[in-house]
């Protein structure tokens, strides 16, 4: 297990350095032999067809000189020994190759002729030289006859060279200033590397006598050392054929190395700088076959070993041709048509122009292509309008041709030819919006040649006044509009430009793109949800207009409901290019996706999560699938979120919406885990390694699951993004159920070696629970062809049943449906935000009536425990649906849209709401306003309904979610929602205290009736009749006898000289205090004034002094 990262970083670290090396018109070619020795390279003149080769060094030559001083002074590398003015006679000489070894008991890689060991001796690593340096000289006789010179070598550890004092390049050594103690890069773990490089610069060779010098340097402690090197000289080309390049045509050059170096795809191959002479030349087609060509293959061209097995045949093959065009200005453009068996990839004078059947990622020699075609060979026809491609004079088409998985057969022929005027584009794929944010878009659309992109946009349809361009052609248009005003509406155009003129392939009043509202929006937002959207229609049947169709039926009747109603955003929950025989294809987009969803896709941005079909029989390791391809990810963060830098897992902002979009398919970046015990079913699953992943973790012994879990590049950026984000409202969707008894049972035993269901348990016992605990408020997912939705919950991570899950207050919450309406209460979710809803909705387009093209799918026959509503008990037997959220501030309306009929749309309306719940955050407020500004404004803490009215005095006519009040005594005023017989299941309070009188007054007569005095007044009596019999007061502490002395006198109050009294007129309230925000019952009293009865006598409570 350890190797492959170690080989892995050594080739990472080589290839760095070797790019780093690169100088101008320099070609460099590269690879690992399994030794630990050196040979140097091969320097030939080259130019760029059949080019004649004149050796100056060859392999294995003598005359070496070489100098081994122990313990090399490390000033020496400076010096002039690489150059011809230095006098080497008192060096050794010898015939390469040249080294030691390690005296280990093993077998040299290559034979050495002549053994170079230190000038000790003793021959350990202490008193060997580092470095060990080597020279020879070679004649030229005119430097004007060649181009370039060519260098191979093989190498044991590192090497330096020079040519006449000129450094030309460095192989495994470090790219700043060395000495004789610099160590090589790494020990090669096989003993050699070799290296090819051509260099264009004629220049560097002299008339008359050349020195080539080297300097060999060890890895750490490493003794061992090999090294050898070749030079050649080629002539002038031969000349080029004129275009155009016909198929079948003669002078192809191809190279078959067996086992190509990985890195050969890399260098200059594919440039016109090249020398291909020391190729095989054939004609096209080129190839070879299994047993039965479906092709007629003119040039056999078979791996150079004899053997044709599959490990023994070279994974890449190589194409060159060159041809002449005399007057490039007359063309546009150029078309490419081809045969294909299995990928390619085609370059035109250097630069890449398209790819066939082969992964969008940097690929190298060992890289396979997507598929084997099922017809021993693929036909592609495109037309780039690039004439700036097109050289006048010698032009060069060079082609990598890759094998499928283990394939052998190969088929390849090419044509190629100029294009006169503009190019003639339509439109493969409509016009799609992605990545929507406040104050961009991108617009993405895909045509059937190669054009440049153009979109013309404005806020009035006739004046589109504004536009983006980008110069690449391209088949697959990807445009950004940026410098956007948020929540305004934009109306656009795309089409090309070719010269002066310009085409519109799409415009006018459909094609339009809302600008998301900001983050501080009030404005109610809404998505739609389908879940497994495409059909499993085989390919041609129904149509996308066939009213039989699920998919088609379940997009009319969301639109019939939607009306002119704004809708923010479109999340797909997975499965989206599943297609019978073409799953995760473009086959499958351009088949079920793109064709059935036009309007939507036009004028609202889509987000993409992917299904395991999405990756049809492939590794969830392969990076190529069209899902990836074909929509454009927020990796860097660009509408929210923490940046995944992965397509596979996002997230982004919409309002005070936080929604994160997973994948436990996802392959991990840097975890690893081996085959797969007890694996029988062939295919991917039986590799011997693999990207570690949340749906691989079902493989592995339960007691480990947690903490490779947690070490998941997925999840670590899962914990980040929700710890993060401020948003109120926090929704994940990915496509695994962890709670389903549908067509698929997240309860099921996994007792087969591939853990059927298994994955799902995954979901439920460590993904659930992270969600949880950073309370998620919403889990949404599908896989399962039918709806379920659970109650408010937390916790279940087993599988209890029914009687279980809802006696227990810990897992089941709130045990209500959580419709909201008149006689049903919400979901109440106030701090600390505890539980989420789960939501499955899988049958936007899966699953189907008799007669649909789709073929009966059956489920468990009973609904999970956890579930308030299943669908699932259906077994799928009548109709599809889709789902959606509402979003107004606090509150959230979740919707099940479900068919009427599959097959028809006749019913009025066609759908149903089968199923609606509501969560309202932070609800249920009790208010205090102590002494506040007047007027002052109420505002209900939920959107909704709303009742108003004064505890103690009576319902107010408002009906509005605020008001405006100016009481001026302490008034208390309710609101609810009007729902439970006018009780009401949300309700605010809210308390005004009105401060109006100064803290203390003193009496000199009596009281009047018609004086209000507030609360915490102290009331300095003098005259002995200071409270009218009318007067409203109320006393604290202490105790005194009131007595009136007749009917309709005043009270008379006898307290003795400096008592006080405290004044308590109705609505005030003694004490004072101050003011609060919190959730309470809407029954809160305030103090109230107490009217004195019409009695002989009361008691009530003296005032101390």
């Amino acid at each position: 297990m350890l190797l492959l990262p170690v080989v892995t970083a050594y080739l990472l670290i080589l290839n760095a350095l070797f790019i780093q090396s690169l100088t101008l018109h320099t070609m460099k070619t590269f690879s690992i032999s399994l030794g630990k020795f050196f040979f140097l390279f091969l320097i030939t003149i080259i130019s760029i067809d059949t080019l004649a080769q004149t050796t100056f060094v060859p392999f294995k030559s003598t005359g070496w000189k070489y100098r081994t001083s122990n313990q090399e002074p490390a000033t020496f590398g400076s010096g002039t020994w690489k150059t011809n003015a230095y006098s080497d006679a008192a060096w050794a000489s010898g015939q390469a190759t040249l080294g030691y070894e390690d005296g280990g008991g093993g077998t040299p890689t290559h034979p050495l002729n002549t053994w170079v060991w230190p000038y000790s001796a003793s021959r350990t690593g202490t008193n060997s030289s580092k470095t060990h340096y080597f020279r020879k000289t070679f004649n030229v006789g005119n430097f004007n006859d060649y181009t370039a010179y060519r260098i191979k070598t093989w190498c044991d550890d590192g090497l330096v060279a020079y040519l006449n004092g000129r450094e030309i390049f460095r192989l495994n050594m470090p790219a700043t200033t060395i000495d004789s103690l610099t160590s090589a890069v790494v020990a090669p773990p096989n003993d050699s590397i070799y290296k090819d490089t051509t260099v264009y610069i004629p220049t560097d060779l002299l008339n008359g006598t050349n020195i080539i010098a080297v300097e060999v340097h060890q890895a750490g402690n490493s003794i061992d050392r090999y090294f050898d090197l070749s030079i050649e000289g080629i002539t002038a080309p031969t000349t080029c054929p004129e275009w155009p390049v016909a198929f079948k045509s003669t002078g192809w050059k191809y190279r078959t190395a067996n086992q190509e170096p990985t890195t050969f795809g890399n260098g200059t191959w594919k440039t016109n700088a090249y020398s291909d002479a020391a190729w095989a030349s054939g004609q096209a087609t080129l190839g070879y076959d299994d047993g039965t060509p479906t092709h007629i293959i003119n040039t056999w061209v078979w791996p150079y070993s004899a053997s044709r097995t599959g490990n023994n045949s070279s994974k890449t093959h190589y194409f060159r041709k060159c041809f002449n065009i005399t007057d490039k200005s007359t063309y546009t453009g150029y078309r490419i048509k081809t045969w294909c068996d299995d990928g390619l990839v085609a370059y035109l004078n250097g630069r890449e122009i398209f790819r066939l059947n082969m992964p969008a990622t940097t690929i190298d020699s060992l890289t396979s292509a997507i598929v084997a075609p099922p017809n021993d060979s693929i036909y592609k026809d495109t037309t780039v309008y690039i004439p700036a491609d097109l050289l006048n004079g010698t032009n060069v088409i060079a082609v990598e041709v890759h094998q499928s998985g283990s394939s052998i057969d190969r088929y390849f022929d090419l044509s190629i030819e100029g294009v006169g005027g503009c190019p003639s584009a339509t439109l493969v794929r409509q016009p799609y919006l992605q990545i929507g944010t406040p104050t961009s878009v991108i617009v993405r659309w895909k045509t059937n040649v190669a054009t440049n992109s153009k979109v013309k946009y404005g806020t009035d349809p006739n004046n589109l006044n504004l536009q983006a361009t980008l110069p690449a052609t391209t088949v697959e248009h990807i445009v950004p509009l940026t410098g956007l005003s948020p929540n305004t509406k934009y109306y656009y155009s795309v089409g090309y430009t070719c010269g002066m003129a310009e085409t519109t392939l799409a415009s006018g009043t459909d094609y339009y793109y809302y600008s998301m509202p900001n983050n501080n929006t009030t404005d109610s937002l809404r998505l739609w949800i389908l879940g497994d959207v495409c059909s499993n229609n085989p390919l041609g049947l129904p149509s996308v207009t066939d009213g039989t169709r699920r998919q088609v039926n379940v997009r009319n009747a969301y639109m019939n409901y939607l009306g002119n109603k704004r809708l923010h955003g479109i999340l797909f929950g997975g499965d989206n290019s599943k297609l019978e025989g073409f799953d995760g294809t473009d086959t499958a987009l351009d088949y079920n996706l793109f064709p059935v969803y036009p309007n939507q896709f036009r004028n609202t941005v889509s987000w993409i999560s992917l299904g395991n079909h999405d990756y049809g029989y492939r590794p969830y390791a392969d990076s190529t699938i069209a899902g990836y391809n074909a929509f454009s990810y927020p990796t860097l963060a660009e509408a929210g979120g923490v940046p995944s830098a992965s397509k596979g897992y996002y997230s982004f902002d919409l309002g005070d919406v936080h929604i994160i979009m997973l994948n436990p398919y996802h392959p991990d970046a840097f975890l690893t885990r081996g085959a797969i015990p007890g694996c029988t079913g062939g295919g991917w699953l039986c590799l011997t390694s693999y990207p570690m992943s949340m749906f691989l973790l079902k493989f592995d012994d339960p007691a480990n699951r947690l903490n490779i879990f947690n070490q998941l590049q997925q999840v670590k950026w899962l914990k980040a993004d929700l710890a993060a984000t401020t948003k109120k409202w926090k929704i994940v969707l990915f496509h695994t159920p962890p709670y389903t008894k549908g067509t698929h049972d997240s309860d099921a035993p996994s007792t087969a070696w591939d853990k059927p269901e298994g994955e799902l348990k995954i979901m439920r016992e460590l993904l659930v629970p992270v969600l949880e605990q950073y309370k998620v408020d919403l889990i949404v997912t599908s896989h399962t062809h039918a709806y379920d939705r659970s109650f408010l919950m937390q916790g279940v991570t087993g599988t209890p049943t029914q009687a279980q899950f809802r006696s227990n207050p810990s897992q089941l919450l709130q045990n209500w449906s959580g419709t909201y309406g008149p006689s049903s209460k919400p979901y109440i979710k106030n701090s600390p935000y505890n539980g989420a809803v789960h939501v499955v909705t899988g049958n936007a387009g899966r699953g189907a009536t008799p007669g649909a093209g789709d073929g009966k799918e059956t489920s468990v026959n009973k609904p999970h425990p956890v579930m308030f509503y299943s669908d699932s008990t259906d077994a799928l037997l009548s109709t599809g649906g889709s789902v959606e959220l509402v979003i107004n501030q606090n509150r959230l309306d979740v919707r099940y849209l479900k068919l009427v009929d599959d097959n028809s749309l006749s019913s009025t309306p066609p759908y149903t709401i089968k199923d609606q719940f509501t969560i309202m955050k932070d609800v249920n407020k009790k208010t205090t306003y102590n002494n506040p500004t007047l007027p002052l404004n109420l505002t209900a803490s939920w959107e909704g309904n709303y009742s108003w009215k004064i505890l103690g005095g009576g319902s107010l006519p408002n009906t509005t979610k605020g008001i405006t009040v100016s009481p001026v005594t302490n008034t208390t005023y309710i609101v609810n929602d009007g729902y439970n017989g006018g009780n009401g299941f949300l309700a605010d309070t809210f308390i005004v205290i009105v401060n109006n009188c100064p803290p203390t007054i003193t009496l000199n007569t009596t009281i009047p009736t018609s004086t209000v005095y507030q609360a915490s007044q102290w009331i300095k009596g003098t005259n002995t009749n200071i409270i009218t019999p009318s007067a409203t007061v109320e006393y604290r502490a202490g105790y005194i006898e009131l007595k009136p002395t007749g009917a309709g006198t005043a009270f008379l109050a006898t307290p003795s000289s400096g008592h006080y009294f405290l004044a308590v007129p109705v609505g005030c309230n003694p004490g004072g205090g101050g003011s609060s925000d919190q959730p309470s019952s809407p029954t809160q009293k305030v103090s109230e004034g107490i009217v004195p009865p019409n009695t002989n006598s009361i008691k009530k409570k003296r005032i101390e002094p």
